[in-house]
């Protein structure tokens, strides 16, 4: 499925804490999320 191949590309998540680490994720608005998109070729 093409969503799932999309998935793995960008990743999900969070920016969070995970126990003591910080964990950024990169895609935090629709915009940005749109960038990387076209970025891939989608």
């Amino acid at each position: 499925m093409p969503q799932l191949d999309i998935m793995r590309k960008l990743g999900e998540g969070w920016g969070s804490m995970i126990g003591k680490k910080q964990v950024h994720y990169p895609y935090k608005d629709a915009a940005s999320i749109r960038s990387a998109l076209d970025k891939l070729g989608y």
